[in-house]
């Protein structure tokens, strides 16, 4: 912090003189100081400004300036202080009774006196006069007299002044006490972000060994009550800052070693966190906190989840024992309103005399009529200034075409937004949105009127309509995904069209533009019919409901079916679905129409009412309604493919059940039975009595043979029925799915490669697959060409040519010409196979089949293709030749011994390569520019080295747009699963995108690029900006233990300590004796990082959110080996990133000494979650997750059966298994063909493991998301489990 030119240059252009001349006197005084070249500058460069300012009046008399800067004022004596016991007293500091720039002032000018600093003197004038630059200076002024305080006596009582301030604080304080408080609360701020360097007077700092941190910064801070700063916080509106203060609070009473548990500080803390969380509307925090017996946080609870219902029975029971009687009806009028009641409000205003109505509540009786279309009921004495009140005069004002009076109360709404806005800090982020909402209402007010005002023009009107119709759906698409905001919109844009189509039909009714706007009129009320649905406010939407049913009565406008349509959804949302369902019987028998009949066969289905064949006809209904709406047909397509997908799935498990196997054993005995009565011979008199008696008996097992066959062979029919019926329709609506139906290709997929043995499934592929778009399938390219093969085993000589592997094959060829950068590599790793350098141990059938595809692009007529084949063969031998370059130990500390000596170093013409690290966008056209793609221009002629035993190399890609990509090149490493598991995690990225409880938490995984060049060699993305959470937090004297806990046993100490246990209770004990000697510090890494309390708090949030994403997709795929050297953090995100991810599905547990614990939950993760821990945040994120991934067990299960089908995977029999099995020369064929399918089986077993952990089950156990969510998390913090874990893992960390 310093006093610079700019903030000189600032003052001198000031409008005020009186700045201007002290300005300048303090120059002057400060030039005679010291000879600063940056003064000299100043003073020089400001004489044209002096000259400006000559032309300023003040008080009527011409002043000149530039006389004044060559003059000294010696009359100090009006900017000298009080004495040392005024300067003593709190009153200094407290802001009540006196306006906000006298207080500030004052303040500041006795502080600079209090100080004596000559550099600080001359700036009294100035600050007797400018307020901004009294903001600017108190920070400096006080550390000036704290820093060099060494009896901390000025620390001590500015912070006994500052509590006092802060703890005299009250809910709503007026504006100059506001201002006066976020000045004092941006000092602490600024006072705990200033860096010193450590001195011998500054106590135990200096003398130790390491580096200081930033936390000691707080040492100025040490006599401040962080729990009083927080209230003050809280109540100014800065609640970032408020749960800052709450965190620092926890720990300051936490580490005085005399303290002990304060219930009563704990509760004001909780209090605190519970009241800022739901003010900042962030959906998990308030969970950690909140106590269900404390009536008042009951409420806060209830506002959170938005259950007005129940909101309203609390305010009901709070109006009655309460004296407050005026807070609690607007609590009542607030509930009635947010649960969608508008008329509610409005009756209840109206039993209250005008002049006793608060703003607040004139406020929604205004939002009430607008919404409402009562233009009549508003009291005239109701004095509000709220933007809903300029909202219902300029509707008022369009209605009554006087589109000329709207620019007055567009002018008068932005004075009075104006005002609001100055009151809004810059942590209260609410108020400032909800004047941009009524910015924007205000502004499509007056577009509305653009458009009456063209009514007589049928041009200019259509343009006019067109245009703002464009302008509004932009418009809405970036707007915030919350109900109130868009909702809000909408109901404005319905009002709007209604006036609009009012007029228009009164002046020119049968105008052509007049269908349009109905059209949009339509277009409107069904959008807000699905966000009322989408956020559950089944009210908002029934009394629209009941609004279009009365507009139709008196105008006809609306369409008789379409709210008796949406009446029927909405009915079936609220779960009366009964009653839905009738309505829309009764909808689809009077109109014959596409929705309802696809609605029918959907909820029919769901509830089981009917047959399946019923349910079908439904569908098969509205496929033949929707022939002219492609949308609605669409939709038929997709609800009839799951519908019998679902169908199919059902018999498949069934057939698969082991009562169906026990049937089927029963019958083949009871056949066998018959079979051999059939064949006995005619024996003896007495053999042929038993048979006669023996006749009856078989006669029923016959029939009952005959019906069970019967049986049998429907439900195999149905079966393949279903099948059909479900891929013929996925495969029709494959062309017109967008990005919200991107699992459909996976249903595909998933169907196609389970019924590989069925030729009437190759064909309705064969006969479909053309007219499905290549990029579609690109999201499972990599399973598509694990299954590429020769075989022909399964495959009909008939249908040779639409077999399975000629059908994949072919459609193989067609992706990688059309999406080349994004499949040549995947064919390239799969055709080197294990190869190494130049030599390749075996070549496989699926090796031969991905060579030939190279092959066939490689000689194709099509030049670009064709060269770039060749140059991605150049790029993948040169990446393997590095991963695979034999290195010297004596030169492993000097990578610069190899500068050109690898082919990437000199490799040219590969200009046509798309860096493969890179992720290129994928062209749905299958047109990929210049502009749309970066290709390679060169590699460095050096390489780095990466830590590990075997050397990854670090090379950096010069893209043509200029930028350097670092790359991780591995050697004797298998990345094939690196790639997969990111995959899956890119996976899971969508699936938590289109969840909007995720997408509301902005949750996701961070992954990273690995393209695997052959099972041995790969390229990896280097993430940037990222630092292993091992090093950051335990490196030798670097690390954050040793910084901030230097009396804390070193990482090094425990993990000796940890290795001396002989037994399982010696591993407990000396683990709790580590925990004693070794505390986290991992919250230190967001104040050291992030200094600001906003992003203090959202990074904290993002990591904490990041953590409980990857370790739910971690646990659903068995990710193992999981030491903080394998977790990332970013430095300037807080997300962690998971790295090396080669012990996956289980394989942990088989580790010499297995892992016990489900994912990373150690003491420093949870630490960087705060004072919650696990509570709050990370267990309701865990949940939500972990719910998406239930919701997507079959396209995550498609994804991971890959491993099956992977030629080179760990599943598979491997070639020196097949060696080791053969004797004197002859491979025993049994044994080979055993093993082979034990490792398949192990294989489907690790996948059926993924199922039952999706289903929720656990340990033998069933359980509810919930619950799984709460055993793990106990399981991963388990002393016990993490105890027993490998020292390396490292579990103190």
């Amino acid at each position: 912090m310093e006093i610079g030119p700019n903030v000189f240059s600032t003052l001198l252009q000031e409008k005020d003189a009186r700045i201007v001349i002290e300005a300048v006197r303090a120059l002057r005084k400060l030039y005679q100081l010291e000879a600063s070249s940056r003064l000299k500058h100043i003073f020089c460069s400001m004489q044209p400004i002096l000259k400006i300012s000559n032309d300023y009046q003040r008080h009527n008399n011409e002043v000149d300036l530039t006389a004044v800067a060559t003059t000294e004022s010696n009359d100090w004596s009006l900017f000298k202080g009080l004495d040392k016991q005024e300067q003593n007293n709190s009153s200094l500091w407290d802001p009540t009774g006196t306006t906000y720039r006298k207080w500030l002032s004052t303040l500041v000018c006795e502080l600079i006196h209090a100080s004596e600093n000559e550099y600080l003197v001359p700036l009294l004038g100035v600050c007797h006069y400018s307020l901004s630059f009294c903001e600017f200076l108190l920070p400096f002024v006080v550390l000036m007299l704290v820093m060099f305080d060494q009896d901390r006596v000025n620390m001590k009582q500015i912070c006994k002044d500052l509590n006092y301030v802060f703890l005299q604080t009250t809910s709503n304080p007026p504006p100059d006490i506001r201002k006066a408080l976020l000045t004092l609360l941006k000092l602490v701020t600024t006072m705990r972000e200033f860096e010193f360097t450590p001195s011998a007077s500054r106590g135990t700092v200096a003398t130790r060994k390491y580096k200081y941190t930033h936390w000691d910064n707080l040492i100025w801070l040490q006599e401040l009550q962080y729990e009083a700063v927080a209230h003050a916080s809280l109540m100014c509106g800065s609640k970032y800052s408020a749960i800052l203060y709450c965190e620092i609070a926890k720990e300051r009473h936490a580490s005085l070693e005399s303290s002990n548990d304060d219930p009563n500080l704990d509760k004001v803390l909780r209090n605190i966190m519970c009241t800022a969380l739901q003010q900042l509307q962030e959906p998990d925090g308030i969970y950690a906190f909140f106590d269900s017996l404390n009536f008042q946080q009951r409420i806060l609870l209830y506002q959170h989840e938005e259950e007005y219902d129940k909101l309203l029975v609390h305010n009901d029971l709070e109006y009655m024992h309460t004296s407050d009687k005026s807070r609690v009806r607007l609590g009542l009028v607030q509930s009635a309103y947010k649960w969608g009641l508008s008329s509610i409000p409005q009756f209840v205003c109206s039993s209250v005399p005008s002049s006793e109505l608060t703003p607040e509540e004139t406020e929604y009786m205004y939002e009430s009529a607008w919404r409402l279309c009562d233009w009549e009921n508003i009291p005239t004495q109701a004095q509000t200034n709220s933007a809903h009140k300029h909202v219902f005069s300029s509707l008022c004002t369009l209605r009554a075409e006087s589109t000329r009076s709207i620019i007055e109360h567009l002018g008068a709404f932005s004075h009075d937004s104006m005002g609001r806005l100055q009151n809004c800090g810059l942590e209260d982020v609410r108020p400032i949105f909800a004047e941009l909402l009524s910015f924007q209402m205000m502004r499509e007010i007056e577009e509305a009127a653009d458009i009456v005002s063209c009514v007589d023009d049928d041009c200019k009107l259509y343009q006019t309509f067109a245009s703002t119709m464009n302008q509004w759906q932009r418009r809405f698409l970036r707007m915030p995904n919350t109900f109130d905001a868009r909702e809000q919109i909408l109901t404005l844009r319905v009002n709007l069209l209604e006036i609009i189509i009012e007029t228009t039909q009164r002046d020119n009714g049968h105008s052509s533009v007049c269908s349009k706007i109905k059209e949009e009129y339509l277009e409107h009320i069904i959008q807000t019919f699905d966000i009322c649905r989408e956020f559950a406010k089944y009210n908002y939407a029934l009394r629209l409901a009941e609004r279009l049913k009365y507009r139709n009565a008196q105008s006809h406008v609306i369409p008789e079916h379409l709210w008796k349509i949406e009446i029927a959804k909405l009915l079936w949302s609220k779960k009366d679905l009964h009653l839905a369902l009738t309505s829309m019987k009764q909808v689809y028998t009077e109109y014959k129409l596409a929705e309802p009949a696809r609605l029918l066969g959907t909820w029919t289905g769901e509830l089981g009412a009917d047959t399946p064949d019923v349910v079908i006809s439904y569908f098969e209904e509205a496929k033949c309604l929707s022939n002219q709406d492609i949308k609605e047909r669409f939709e038929c397509q997709l609800a009839l493919a799951r519908y019998t997908d679902q169908q199919c799935r059902l018999l498949h498990e069934k057939m698969a059940s082991n009562d169906y196997s026990r049937n089927v054993a029963i019958n083949r005995r009871r056949l066998a039975r018959i079979n051999m009565h059939q064949e006995s011979n005619m024996g003896s008199a007495r053999l042929q009595r038993r048979r006669s008696v023996n006749d009856g008996q078989l006669r029923v097992l016959e029939r009952s043979l005959r019906a069970d066959k019967v049986m049998f062979e429907s439900m195999a029919c149905s079966r393949m029925k279903y099948l059909e019926i479900a891929l013929k329709n996925y495969l029709e609506a494959l062309p017109s799915t967008g990005e919200n139906y991107r699992d459909i290709i996976f249903c595909v997929c998933s169907l196609w490669f389970n019924h590989t043995d069925k030729d009437n499934v190759q064909l309705l592929i064969a006969e479909h697959i053309e007219r499905v778009p290549t990029y579609q399938w690109l999201p499972l390219i990599y399973q598509l060409a694990a299954r590429l093969d020769v075989s022909n085993k399964t495959e009909s000589p008939k249908t040779d040519k639409k077999s399975f592997h000629s059908v994949l094959k072919k459609l193989v060829q067609r992706v990688t010409a059309d999406h080349p950068h994004h499949v040549l590599f995947v064919l390239v790793a799969l055709a080197n196979g294990d190869q190494q350098n130049s030599t390749v141990s075996q070549i496989t059938p699926k090796m031969q089949v991905a060579k030939s595809i190279l092959d066939e692009l490689e000689t194709s007529k099509e030049n670009d293709l064709s060269h770039l084949v060749k140059q991605v063969y150049a790029v993948s031998r040169g990446y393997i030749q590095l991963a695979t370059l034999p290195i010297d130990k004596k030169f492993k500390s000097n990578p610069a011994h190899y500068e050109n000596s690898f082919t990437l170093a000199s490799l040219t013409n590969v200009e046509k390569v798309a860096v493969i690290t890179k992720e290129t966008t994928v062209s749905p056209t299958a047109r990929y520019f210049d502009e749309d793609v970066v290709r390679i221009r060169k590699w460095d002629s050096q390489f780095d080295f990466a830590g590990g035993i075997n050397l990854p190399k670090i090379i950096n890609c010069l893209g043509t747009d200029g930028h350097s990509y670092k790359q991780v090149v591995k050697g004797n490493d298998d990345s094939r699963q690196d790639a997969v598991m990111q995959q899956v995690f890119c996976m899971v990225n969508l699936w938590l995108k289109r969840d909007p409880e995720c997408q509301r938490r902005r949750m996701n995984i961070r992954t990273f690029k690995v393209v695997p060049l052959s099972s041995t060699v790969g390229v990896l993305e280097w993430c940037m900006n990222t630092e292993p959470l091992g090093h950051w937090l335990v490196a030798p004297k670097s690390g954050a233990h040793e910084r901030y806990r230097s009396k804390d046993w070193p990482s090094s100490r425990c993990r000796h300590v940890f290795q001396e246990a002989a037994s399982a209770a010696d591993k407990q004990r000396l683990f709790a004796d580590i925990c004693e000697h070794f505390k986290p510090v991992l919250r230190r890494f967001f104040t050291e990082y992030f200094r600001n309390p906003g992003d203090w708090f959202e990074r904290r949030l993002a990591y904490t959110r990041s953590v409980a994403a990857s370790s739910m997709a971690g646990y659903i795929i068995g990710l193992g080996d999981r030491h903080p050297n394998n977790i990332l953090i970013d430095k300037t995100t807080a997300e962690v990133i998971h790295i090396d991810l080669g012990i996956a599905f289980e394989r942990g547990k088989l580790l010499p000494t297995p892992e016990t614990v489900p994912f990373r939950l150690t003491r420093d993760i949870v630490d960087g979650m705060g004072m919650a821990g696990v509570d709050g945040i990370f267990r309701r994120c865990c949940e939500k997750c972990l719910t998406v991934l239930r919701n997507s067990a079959t396209p995550l299960g498609t994804i991971l059966d890959v491993f099956i089908h992977d030629p080179l995977s760990k599943w598979k029999l491997t070639i020196d298994k097949v060696r080791e099995l053969r004797i004197d020369g002859c491979t025993k064929e049994g044994a080979a063909t055993e093993e082979a399918e034990s490792i398949e089986n192990e294989a489907q077993k690790i996948l059926i493991k993924v199922q039952q952990k999706l289903s929720g089950f656990h340990n033998g156990q069933q359980l509810s998301v919930q619950g799984q969510v709460s055993t793990l998390i106990q399981e991963a913090m388990d002393v016990n489990n993490l105890s027993q874990l490998f020292a390396g893992w490292q579990p103190w960390v």
